[in-house]
């Protein structure tokens, strides 16, 4: 009896989130049709980049600006100590655009430092950050300047692993991306990147709480998000490929798991209380989930156990495939049924590591 209710709440839930709030999400971050809002001019637009030994993707980056129908006022890129050629990138005149290239005082490091140290040059009504790795298409800011105005946008950051062996780096972020989407098309968003992410400069100004976190060198975008979610701000989302930026997985499992304890401690120092309570629903459905397939297995009811497993991926598969094809992420979302059966226990692991690993980000550790 306990598996039916599972599947018949899990369902519900996955339904009502991210199908049902996926899909009220996008005309709730456009606004009213019938009222014109103002649009986002690019000729108040000032892009910051921090970065720290990136010499491989900022040709991939600069590539980008070059290839763009249209650009925003300033790029600033703000280098964190860099001690490989990532400097010497901006050297080659063959590129042919105008960068501001600032560097970070002795005394100051970190990606949270690099951007403020930017956002004292902005003289603009927006930024939108953006990290040194990420690529975007050549219409992408034809399509920012559609966006209506808020004071704060999240955009869409999108994984892709560059091996296929390694696509299955992508799922949890891709799932944890869909939630999000529909957890803001129902209430609000409990997540963002920092990758992508669109403010309004003087209301930044306003909110910011850089002393309540100051000592934490991870997590400026989860930060911005929390001031301007607690400044009752107008915070909205859009989950569409032509506002995408698209950024490289990790190499090598130990690069993963260092890569998400970075975002597993952020995330904790928010104290989001919607994030909070959604992680503890996500461990209880875990542990009902492993306790239902554990008791098919002692009672040998393997064939129910099929029938179990195959309904949870049939659903899984439907619920999230608008999120994954949006993206045309089709290797991902063909490895969901052995990824949702696995993240249970990465997740515990995770939980298990984050209060004794310090992780590392760039040769550094991550101060906590």
């Amino acid at each position: 009896m306990e598996i039916p209710i599972f599947l018949g709440v899990y369902t519900i839930l996955l339904v009502g989130i991210v199908l049902y709030g996926g899909l009220k999400h996008r005309p709730k971050a456009r606004g009213s049709v019938t009222i014109p809002e103002t649009l986002i001019a690019l000729s108040e637009v000032t892009v910051i980049v921090a970065f720290r030994n990136e010499s491989k993707q900022l040709p991939l980056l600069l590539n980008c600006l070059q290839r763009s129908h249209t650009l925003p006022a300033r790029w600033i890129f703000v280098n964190d100590h860099s001690d490989d050629n990532s400097v010497a990138v901006f050297g080659d005149k063959s590129w042919g655009i105008s960068v501001e290239l600032l560097h970070l005082p002795r005394g100051k490091q970190g990606k949270k430092e690099a951007l403020r140290v930017g956002m004292a040059q902005v003289t603009t009504k927006w930024v939108l950050t953006m990290d040194a790795d990420v690529v975007f298409d050549h219409s992408f800011f034809t399509h920012i300047q559609k966006l209506p105005e808020a004071d704060l946008w999240i955009l869409p950051v999108i994984l892709v692993a560059e091996n296929p062996l390694n696509q299955w780096q992508e799922v949890d972020l891709h799932i944890t991306n869909a939630v999000n989407v529909g957890l803001y098309g129902v209430h609000r968003p409990v997540i963002c990147s920092g990758a992508n992410l669109l403010f309004k400069t003087e209301v930044f100004r306003q909110v910011e709480d850089w002393e309540a976190h100051q000592s934490i060198s991870s997590g400026d975008d989860m930060f911005t998000l929390r001031a301007f979610r607690q400044a009752k701000r107008d915070i909205r989302l859009l989950s569409d490929s032509q506002v995408a930026v698209y950024t490289p997985a990790t190499r090598g499992f130990l690069n993963f798991m260092s890569q998400r304890l970075r975002w597993v401690g952020k995330t904790l120092h928010v104290k989001d209380h919607l994030a909070t309570f959604l992680g503890l629903v996500q461990a209880l459905f875990s542990l009902t989930f492993y306790g239902c397939l554990a008791n098919l297995v002692l009672e040998q009811k393997f064939e129910q156990m099929l029938i179990f497993l195959g309904f949870k991926s049939l659903v899984e598969m439907v619920v999230f495939a608008p999120y994954f094809f949006r993206f045309q992420r089709f290797g991902p979302w063909l490895l969901l049924p052995l990824m949702q059966l696995l993240n249970p226990l990465y997740h515990f692991l995770l939980l298990v590591l984050a209060p004794f690993v310090r992780p590392r980000w760039k040769g550094r550790l991550v101060n906590a």
